[in-house]
C-alpha cells in the first residue's frame, strides 16, 4: 500500500501535511523553540548598546566658605549675571553637558567616534546630576563617561574663572574714579587666583553607577524576526523529514 505524500508534484496535500505535523508535533515544537530562542538571543545582543549611568552629588557650599567675602562684594555690586562662585560653577558644569560643541570637542580630543557614543545629561534634583552614555562596550563606555566628567569639571572651573574675571573688570570700570576701590579690585583678583589653584573635585562626588543593556532595535522587531526564523526552520525540517521518509518508502517498495 502506498503512503500518502505531502508533496504530490507541485501541489501540497494539506491533510497529509497536518497529519505529518501532528505525528511529529514534539520535534516541530522543539525545532521552533530552539530556532526562535537562538535567533532572538543573537539579534538582541548583536544589536545592543550598554547604557552606562552615574549619579553625581553636588558638594556642600561650605567647601567654598573661604570665598564668602568675594561672593558678598560681587552680589552687592548688582552687576548682571553676578552670582556666588558656588552657583556659577554648577551653572557652567550644566552648560557643558548641554553644549553639543563641548561634547564634540571632548570626543575629538580623545579620538572618539561620535556615532558610537551618545552622552546624555539629566538634572535629577537640586543636589544631584544623572549622566548617561550609550556604548557597545561597557568597560570602555564607563571609562569614557568618567573621563568626560573630569573634562567637564576642569572646564567648568576654567569657565567660572573667566566669568569672575569679567565681573571684576566690570566692577573696576564702574568704580574707576574711586581710588579706594583699587585695593578692593586687587583683593578680588587674588580670590580668583586662589580659586584657580583650588581643587574642586570634592564638589562633584560620585554616589552610584549602573550598567544595563539598551537596544537600538525594539524588542517587538526582535520577536518578529525570531518568529519568522522559527517558522522557516520548521518548514525546512518538515521538508527534510518528508523527503527522507519518501526515500525510505521508495526503497521498501523496491525491495518488495
Amino acid at each position: 500500500m502506498k503512503k500518502n505524500k505531502i508533496l504530490n508534484g507541485d501541489e501540497i496535500d494539506l491533510i497529509n501535511l497536518f497529519k505529518f505535523i501532528w505525528i511529529n508535533k514534539l520535534s516541530v515544537i522543539l525545532i521552533f523553540l530552539l530556532s526562535f530562542a537562538t535567533t532572538f538571543t543573537y539579534k538582541f545582543y548583536s544589536n545592543s548598546k550598554y547604557k552606562i549611568s552615574i549619579i553625581l552629588n553636588k558638594g556642600d557650599a561650605k567647601l567654598l566658605e573661604k570665598y564668602i567675602y568675594f561672593d558678598t562684594i560681587i552680589i552687592s555690586s548688582e552687576i548682571s549675571d553676578s552670582d556666588t562662585i558656588y552657583n556659577t560653577l554648577y551653572k557652567n558644569f550644566e552648560n557643558i553637558f548641554k553644549s553639543e560643541k563641548d561634547i564634540l570637542l571632548f570626543l575629538k580630543n580623545d579620538d572618539l567616534n561620535k556615532d558610537e557614543i551618545d552622552i546624555k545629561f539629566l538634572k535629577k534634583s537640586n543636589t544631584k546630576y544623572k549622566l548617561f552614555l550609550y556604548h557597545i562596550n561597557p568597560i570602555e563606555g564607563s571609562k569614557i563617561l568618567k573621563s568626560f566628567v573630569n573634562y567637564a569639571v576642569i572646564k567648568s572651573q576654567n569657565n567660572t574663572i573667566k566669568d569672575l574675571r569679567i565681573i571684576v573688570k566690570e566692577l573696576k570700570e564702574m568704580n574707576i574714579h574711586n581710588p579706594k576701590n583699587f585695593d578692593l579690585n586687587r583683593e578680588l583678583f587674588n580670590y580668583i587666583n586662589l580659586f584657580e589653584k583650588d581643587d574642586i573635585s570634592e564638589l562633584f562626588s560620585l554616589s552610584s553607577s549602573k550598567i544595563v543593556v539598551s537596544n537600538s532595535i525594539t524588542v517587538g522587531l526582535f520577536l518578529f524576526i525570531s518568529l519568522i526564523i522559527g517558522i522557516v526552520a520548521v518548514i525546512i525540517y518538515l521538508i527534510v523529514i518528508n523527503h527522507l521518509e519518501s526515500q525510505r518508502n521508495y526503497k521498501r517498495m523496491r525491495q518488495k
